[in-house]
């Protein structure tokens, strides 16, 4: 009798486990690059910030070369081309309806603040998915957010490796500051399923396991503000790039 009982359980893991596979075959996968483009011979202007770090020797020490980026505008140039960029730190995410949302991750998100900075600049996560609020610096940080759909919090973190736990209930994007550091900032994406990501250094980003058919997309930049592309998923791998363009660059 205990033997039937594992053989069924057995074959019905394995069942589960090809069921899975097949969902994952029929849904697409978006990936795209982010770019930046402006008139030639102008690019967007970038601060270093370690001319703010500085100011706070613990933090000043963690880097080797006194080149900070602007929180705002991370982009790189393109080889043989003036007046385009590749672009960090936009938000891409599904806009329109795509049915019933999955459980959040049980994974947490991390926003860490390290060498003065918050590390990651732009994160993103689904409603009800864990964000911990980390402090890797010997001196006091706080982390103040002020969303309008969410409630506010504020924490100080006065020792390394203090953490707080934060969960939002509602979608929405918006800024967090460190009142001890003006130049600090970073932006939190809230939304209510997994379809949502943030470009990176090459200004590529991936989408896993979106349901084929057409869908709206955002593109978010907190210089650039929010422009939206149609696009149609199928199975399997689906490209979309998408460039963001400064005023004057036709």
């Amino acid at each position: 009798m205990l033997r039937s009982i594992r053989t069924g359980m057995g074959s019905a893991l394995a069942f589960g486990i090809i069921c899975a596979a097949a969902a994952a075959q029929d849904t697409g996968t978006l990936k795209g690059t982010i770019f930046l483009s402006h008139k030639a011979g102008e690019p967007p202007k970038r601060t270093n910030l370690f001319n703010d770090i500085k100011t706070e020797a613990k933090c000043a020490e963690q880097y080797e070369k006194p080149q900070v980026g602007s929180e705002q505008v991370v982009s790189k140039s393109i080889e043989g081309k003036d007046d385009a960029r590749i672009l960090q730190y936009a938000i891409i995410y599904v806009s329109s309806d795509v049915g019933p949302a999955s459980a959040p991750p049980a994974e947490a998100k991390v926003l860490d603040q390290k060498g003065c900075l918050y590390i990651p600049h732009v994160v993103t996560l689904q409603v009800d998915q864990t964000l911990e609020v980390l402090n890797s610096d010997p001196i006091l940080h706080n982390i103040n957010a002020q969303p309008e759909k969410n409630p506010a919090f504020n924490y100080g973190q006065p020792q390394k490796g203090m953490k707080n736990p934060v969960i939002f209930k509602k979608p929405e994007i918006f800024k967090v500051k460190c009142d001890v550091h003006k130049w600090m900032g970073a932006w939190i994406g809230v939304f209510p399923h997994a379809f949502h990501a943030v470009s990176n250094e090459k200004g590529e980003f991936e989408i896993k396991g979106l349901p084929p058919g057409e869908h709206e997309i955002t593109f978010w930049h907190e210089v650039f503000g929010e422009q939206k592309q149609k696009v149609t998923i199928k199975a399997g791998e689906n490209k979309l790039d998408h460039t963001f363009k400064m005023e004057g660059s036709g």
